[in-house]
């Protein structure tokens, strides 16, 4: 279980992942928590630029690799929970930074919400996105340190 916590240092809620691959809901939302509502990572911001990813999961890897790169003061990661996204997490993540790194899952869903957050942002701020290029990666959660700091340094306007 990881909780979700405000700008404020308040616990929102929390989420958790199912130990088993064949269980549904993959993800559940304790204390009657709106996904919608937060940013899972939002209490620990403190660079401009915001990489943005799918899952809780990803952006735990990405917090360590930016830790291991020491580039927290740099970049920040937040967590849509999932691929969808509400108007008022875009108007969290403009109060968060100056620049958006959308490094979504490689799927038909992470880059439908690609095009959509990017278009949702048009005029608002700057938005990136990874280039996963020819890698076979799925996702941020599965990139080792080197990969995550080469797709990082590749990122493109979209």
């Amino acid at each position: 279980m990881i909780p979700i916590i405000d700008r404020q240092a308040t616990v929102r809620g929390a989420t958790g992942r199912a130990t088993s691959e064949i269980t549904r809901p993959k993800y559940h939302n304790y204390w009657e928590m709106k996904k919608g509502y937060w940013l899972l990572g939002e209490s620990l911001c403190l660079g401009r630029a915001l990489i943005v990813v799918e899952g809780p999961l990803d952006a735990l890897v990405v917090d360590q690799h930016l830790g291991d790169l020491d580039l927290r003061g740099e970049y920040s990661v937040v967590s849509l929970m999932g691929a969808s996204f509400t108007k008022r997490q875009l108007d969290r993540m403009c109060a968060l930074g100056s620049e958006l790194i959308l490094f979504l899952d490689r799927d038909e869903a992470g880059r439908k919400a690609t095009e959509s957050i990017s278009s949702a942002m048009q005029g608002r701020m700057l938005v990136e996105a990874v280039n996963y290029g020819m890698t076979s990666l799925k996702d941020p959660g599965s990139t080792t340190l080197q990969q995550f700091r080469s797709l990082i340094s590749d990122t493109r306007y979209v």
